[in-house]
């Protein structure tokens, strides 16, 4: 059974942000309208800079879907493992939109998709915060890491 949520209320000033969020995701492929059955609620978060991040509320398709969990390293050992060798030069690194350089599979994408003012919006690329089989981001950059992680914590 499909999950639906309306789209929450907004000012006229936050439905202005969405749009202009979406445009700028419509623009560059990472996501396209959508006639899914799924919908779930777009919800934007005040960041320090004043600026807002578009997030989606994906609990109630998350409290029927499989989660898939890939544990993390503890950020405990991690800092004793950079303690050990010392490091002269430390760095790191933010994957600002990272999930969206993961392309999301067709039969996942239609599960991702969520409502604003304006229509009904798909990912092509893999959105944070849902649990789809597809919801493997950690697992597919850690591999990735693991030469940098071993030289440096």
């Amino acid at each position: 059974m499909p999950v639906r949520t309306p789209p929450y209320r907004a000012s006229p000033i936050i439905k202005e942000e969405i749009q202009r969020q979406v445009d700028m995701l419509l623009e560059n492929d990472i996501i396209r309208p959508s006639t899914s059955p799924y919908n779930s609620a777009v919800v934007l978060i005040k960041k320090k800079d004043n600026s807002f991040r578009m997030t989606i509320d994906y609990r109630k398709i998350n409290a029927v879907s499989e989660a898939t969990f890939y544990p993390l390293p503890n950020l405990n050992d991690v800092f004793d493992a950079v303690g050990a060798v010392k490091p002269k030069i430390w760095s790191s690194l933010d994957c600002a939109n990272g999930y969206w350089q993961i392309g999301l599979h067709p039969n996942s994408k239609h599960k991702s998709a969520f409502v604003t003012h304006n229509g009904v919006y798909e990912w092509n690329r893999m959105p944070f915060g849902i649990h789809i089989p597809d919801g493997r981001f950690p697992s597919l950059t850690r591999p990735k890491l693991e030469k940098c992680t071993s030289v440096c914590g």
